[in-house]
């Protein structure tokens, strides 16, 4: 987690960022600056993000086999 600056936006805004290895594969999230979202929520939207992700590529695999 940390902050975030831009000549466009200004700042600093809030981002996060999460990144997994599942499998053979590399997942990552990252949220940032969005209109009407509180630092927690984006942090729970990244949370939630990342939780959904590793299914995603074990199921290609799995099909794969």
């Amino acid at each position: 987690m940390g902050e975030y600056r831009s000549v466009e936006l200004g700042g600093p805004h809030h981002s996060a960022w999460q990144q997994a290895l599942t499998l053979r594969f590399t997942v990552a999230v990252t949220g940032e600056r969005a209109e009407g979202r509180t630092r927690d929520g984006i942090d729970d939207l990244v949370v939630q993000a990342q939780a959904a992700l590793p299914a995603r590529p074990e199921s290609a695999v799995e099909k794969q086999n």
